[in-house]
């Protein structure tokens, strides 16, 4: 099942992608999803991403070839950063390089859509140990495309 979320006719809704066409579903994935019986044609629709998140949290030189290639030294703690949520678009949107980026990259990565709120979770549901506190929250991920503008790392603390 391929969840997308799309406009039509000046609305935005959640469906599901069929062949060339999108089936437009009630409710949202993260709670009652339901099969409506509007079909509209993949043609008509335009794909957005697919959500509109309330923050974006990344880390940054995860693996040690990326550090290496950016002649970077590894760093000893996650290197974690937010991007604003108008950094996302949608699959066919383009992408619109900044004048002052020094080099641009391709990159993939995990996305992650938590569902709700995680506090004081024990790891542990009511049919045995969950895999970890912040994977349970979460409802769906998938490989997102991430364009980086690198204009430089910097290690000194805010």
């Amino acid at each position: 099942m391929k969840i997308v979320r799309f406009k039509a006719g000046g609305k935005t809704r959640y469906g599901v992608l069929e062949g060339a066409r999108v089936v437009e579903y009630s409710g949202t994935p993260f709670g009652a999803f339901r099969r409506g019986r509007k079909k509209f044609p993949l043609k008509q629709v335009v794909l957005l991403a697919p959500v509109v998140p309330s923050k974006i949290v990344a880390v940054g030189l995860n693996y040690r070839d990326h550090a290496q290639e950016l002649n970077a030294p590894i760093p000893e703690e996650p290197i974690l950063f937010l991007k604003p949520p108008t950094a996302l678009i949608g699959p066919n949107d383009p992408i619109v390089y900044p004048a002052l980026s020094e080099r641009v990259d391709y990159e993939a990565e995990l996305g992650i859509v938590i569902k709700k709120r995680c506090r004081h979770d024990r790891g542990r549901t009511a049919s045995g140990p969950a895999p970890s506190p912040s994977t349970r929250s979460a409802r769906w991920g998938r490989a997102s495309p991430r364009i980086s503008i690198r204009t430089g790392w910097t290690s000194k603390p805010i």
